[in-house]
């Protein structure tokens, strides 16, 4: 049977967008990649989330790289390079990807 994801989390505000923040770590159990689903209903269970859609889930791998989760879509997303850092790297690209994002269409 196969352990369930070992990670940390942190909810964090950051440019007006409310972040959940996940780190793997790594220590056998199911990747929080493969697992992510579980991962945030329980973060949201622990937290009393009421709707998961006014977070953006991001998530740090078990190779040290950032990648997100959306909830309302049930689909990864990531970024055009690899982001690896702390929580603010993550929060900060996210937001940059977003202004670019605006800035190209």
């Amino acid at each position: 049977m196969v352990r369930m994801p070992d990670y940390t989390y942190s909810i964090l505000k950051k440019g007006g967008v409310a972040f959940i923040l996940i780190v793997d770590q790594n220590l056998g159990g199911l990747s929080v990649t493969n697992g992510i689903e579980e991962v945030v209903d329980e973060i949201s269970m622990k937290e009393k989330i009421k709707d998961l859609n006014k977070f953006v889930v991001l998530y740090k791998d078990s190779e040290g790289i950032w990648d997100g989760w959306s909830n309302e879509n049930q689909e990864f997303f990531g970024f055009d390079i690899d982001c690896r850092g702390d929580e603010e790297v993550a929060m900060g690209m996210y937001l940059l990807s977003r202004q670019l994002e605006a800035v190209t269409r």
